[in-house]
């Protein structure tokens, strides 16, 4: 019976630990957030991987237990042999009706981590759009409304999402060390850019008085005397942070913040994309992520 003992001690295995905040750096802009999410996935992909290579190892050794069980002249080692077969088997089995049972709540929070990942390397590329300027024009000039009119431009991230070179990713380089204990997803939305208030140099997106027929830069001022009207262009979105935050910060526990109604993605995505991350936090804690058996004969 001490055989036995022995090894139904060796047959406790560890909980799989979902510490999916282990990115490490500091997010200041939309590209540190995808990379922070892509991290998350990457470590969350990790953990059910090494589950199942822990599983298929396990099951591997029960098959050699099992050759080296009926091989065994002594009926006490053929016993501890059997038992020690049977328990790597239901092991295994537990492992992978857990990985089962779990697998909607695993791919969805995948796909969601995914989803918000790809939403910030938008955000970083969408917000480069602007309005053209138009130059000051006088009615004596009697211009054309093709003359007058403004268009949008967009620059594309010529190489790739986030990347400020090829194989260069565009990214925060300082460190944080606070990112696994605070469990806070710091994501990015598109918000409208700010209305001008005045003629300063640092205002756009607006109709413009001046003296005479100019032509016109980001450093033009209006004036409140004028002769000629421009359009002086400008970005016409801005990137705004939102933090999510788990209030007692406990793996599972769902996010929340506040999000402008006014942003997109909206807040009925974000919550959406932050309920499933958390329910992956939740599957995974319900996975072992390694488990062993030691069979000793003596």
């Amino acid at each position: 019976m001490r055989y036995i003992s022995l090894l139904i001690f060796a047959l406790t295995f560890q909980p799989s630990a979902s510490a999916l905040h282990s990115y490490g750096k500091q997010i200041k802009k939309p590209c540190d957030s995808k990379y922070y999410l892509d991290n998350m996935a990457e470590t969350a992909n990790q953990n059910v991987k090494q589950a199942l290579t822990s599983t298929r190892a396990a099951l591997l050794q029960a098959a050699k237990q099992a050759l080296v069980g009926s091989a065994a002249n002594d009926a006490k080692h053929r016993l501890a042999a059997d038992i020690a077969v049977a328990s790597t088997i239901n092991n295994a089995a537990n492992t992978l009706d857990r990985i089962i049972t779990n697998w909607k709540q695993l791919q969805a929070g995948l796909a969601a981590i995914n989803q918000l990942a790809a939403t910030n390397a938008l955000v970083a590329e969408v917000e480069q759009t602007t309005m053209r300027h138009v130059d000051a024009k006088t009615t004596i000039s009697a211009p054309g409304p093709a003359t007058i009119a403004t268009e949008a431009t967009i620059k594309p991230a010529d190489n790739g999402y986030c990347m400020k070179a090829p194989g260069q990713e565009y990214k925060t380089e300082a460190a944080d060390e606070n990112t696994e204990t605070a469990k806070t997803i710091k994501t990015f939305v598109l918000i409208a850019a700010t209305k001008a208030t005045g003629g300063i140099a640092a205002n756009f997106n607006q109709v413009c008085g001046l003296a005479g027929q100019q032509a016109i830069t980001t450093s033009t001022e209006c004036t409140s005397t004028y002769t000629a009207v421009d359009f002086k262009g400008g970005k016409i979105l801005q990137p705004a942070e939102v933090t999510i935050t788990k209030k007692n910060k406990a793996d599972g526990e769902a996010y929340e913040a506040a999000i402008s109604p006014d942003s997109a993605p909206s807040a009925a995505t974000l919550t959406k994309l932050t309920t499933d991350i958390a329910g992956l936090e939740t599957a995974l804690k319900k996975i072992p992520k390694r488990w062993s058996m030691t069979l000793t004969q003596h």
